[in-house]
């Protein structure tokens, strides 16, 4: 018997709670399902929404040709959302922008991932889709060109959040071909008939743990989609805010900031009578005092940076932009970082914590923080150093054409320690001093032409080996100036991005330590 022509699905998993079409559906398509059956076997239910015909978009492009007024057929279309039963839950497939139809919030999370990971053979990936946490948050999507594992993407599972994934079923029978995040596109062996069985198959791999062999990791972080789930989290961080709550609760710059030009900032729209220095929570408290603290309000504040040299605006966010937030919930913890909440792994949090504990704290003595600026700091450290130590903040080397500004350090000891200091902030601020340390590390063990550049900045008394050096030699530390008077803690995904950066120094041989920088 032939097996049937391949389908093209796409289907999401109803959640419990939204298991009947008037909690599935929006308003204008639960009215009007038509049932579906086969052989008088009851199928699902058929909401089909067509659209208006109308001259093809592209048609604009001639409107000034001298073309008959019905040249161009009208064309039409429809959505649609098949719902069907399966396995006690519901089912829903979508077809044209039949997922618009759907209630945002109604699917299950990660369902089309899992069944992916559940399903396809480790060596059959194709294409990934990612959103890489580092000091820039990067969405990227990549293919190579032939079926491949995961090594050939060039992964970072502490930092990489899977999106989707492409890749082939190790049974063919469950599809040719899958691709997942919340909804799964399958091209499947399908007919009416078959299509409950079938969704049962799907339902069984999406509570399989199978995936944990060669996917362990996409359990680490995931971006919270659910509108449920995230108005919940929202109306912690509110109450938090309510009562005035500095627990695991604080506000950052969320960019890395040339703070020599920094005059200053304020809260709301206001004329600017009054800046303040630096980003603080107790500072927003002040500004929200007598004002009933909302969602739409974190929204809608503007936080702005004022420029020093031309006293203009130089950067705009919005509150819940600088907010960074950590809640537990049902025994999993969410984090709140630019605007956005993530839910991770609590072994992940413990793993994390745990490296970032580790990491040794530098016996270097640097005094209180008094500049609004880091140029300025580093200026004064070194000058008052008794040439022990050499300002570098601000002279780049060019490597090549991919690297043609990294700083070797902001200050440079002659005994061989690399320091480079940044202003407490945001995770991608500080993501951004772990990388531009790591990446110095490396040139530093790697190029002679670098060495050789850098001793071009540095005075005589401070000259690198031109040769070779020993990585295990020299200390880099990571020195960050911040205001708390409590001891150093770090938002969560900057400590994931610094425990990057130490496991690649570290294997580089070289000694890498924090040191927290009080501001006067």
């Amino acid at each position: 018997m032939p097996r049937p022509r391949l389908a093209r699905l796409t289907i999401y998993l109803l959640k419990e709670t939204h298991s009947s079409p008037d909690l599935a559906l929006t308003p204008a398509t639960r009215q009007g399902g038509t049932p579906i059956s086969v052989a008088g076997i009851s199928i699902g239910d058929l909401y089909l929404q067509p659209l208006p015909s109308h001259v093809p978009s592209w048609a604009r492009l001639f409107s000034d040709a001298a073309l008959p007024r019905d040249f161009f057929p009208f064309v039409s279309g429809a959505s649609a959302v098949f719902l069907v039963p399966a396995g006690g839950r519901l089912f829903a497939l979508t077809f044209g922008q039949g997922r618009y139809l759907l209630e945002p919030g109604s699917w299950e999370e990660r369902f089309g991932l899992l069944v992916t990971v559940n399903a396809i053979a480790p060596e059959s990936l194709r294409s990934l889709d990612r959103k890489t946490l580092d000091e820039s948050v990067r969405h990227t999507r990549e293919q190579v060109s032939r079926r491949s594992t995961i090594a050939a993407f060039g992964l970072n599972p502490e930092q990489d959040l899977l999106r989707a994934v492409d890749g082939s079923p190790v049974d063919d029978t469950l599809g040719a071909k899958m691709t997942g995040m919340d909804a799964l596109n399958v091209s499947a062996p399908v007919t009416l008939s078959t299509l409950a069985a079938m969704l049962e198959r799907y339902l069984a791999l999406f509570g399989s743990n199978a995936y944990q062999t060669h996917f362990s990791w996409i359990d680490h972080i995931a971006e919270v989609s659910d509108l449920t789930l995230k108005r919940t989290l929202d109306d912690a961080l509110i109450a938090r805010l309510g009562a005035g709550s500095h627990d695991r609760l604080w506000m950052a710059v969320p960019e890395v900031m040339e703070w020599d030009d920094v005059a200053g900032f304020r809260y709301g729209a206001s004329k600017r009578p009054d800046l303040v220095p630096d980003l603080h929570l107790s500072q927003f408290f002040d500004y929200a005092t007598g004002k009933e603290i909302t969602m739409e309000r974190l929204r809608s504040t503007p936080v702005i940076c004022y420029s020093h040299s031309t006293d203009a605006e130089r950067n705009k966010w919005n509150v819940l932009q600088c907010l960074y937030c950590e809640v537990d919930l049902g025994g999993v913890v969410y984090l709140l970082s630019g605007g956005k909440w993530y839910r991770v792994a609590q072994g992940f949090v413990d793993e994390v914590n745990a490296a970032f504990h580790r990491i040794p704290r530098s016996s270097v003595a640097l005094p209180p923080c008094s500049e609004n600026d880091e140029l300025a700091y580093n200026t004064r450290v070194a000058a008052t150093s008794g040439n022990r130590i050499a300002l570098m903040d601000r002279k780049v080397v060019r490597v090549d054409a991919a690297r043609d500004k990294v700083e070797f350090c902001d200050l440079y000891t002659n005994d061989r320690r690399l320091i480079h200091v940044k202003r407490y902030g945001a995770s991608s601020v500080l993501s951004h001093l772990f990388a531009q340390g790591t990446v110095s590390g490396e040139l530093l063990a790697e190029m002679k032409v670098f060495r050789e550049k850098v001793n071009a900045l540095l005075p005589a008394s401070h000259a690198l080996p031109v040769d070779s050096v020993v990585p295990r030699d020299y200390e880099i530390v990571f020195a960050i100036v911040s205001r708390s008077p409590r001891d150093l803690d770090l938002p969560f995904f900057s400590k994931v991005s610094l425990r990057v950066a130490v496991k690649r120094l570290e294997a580089r041989g070289y000694r890498v330590f924090l040191n927290k920088v009080s501001v006067q």
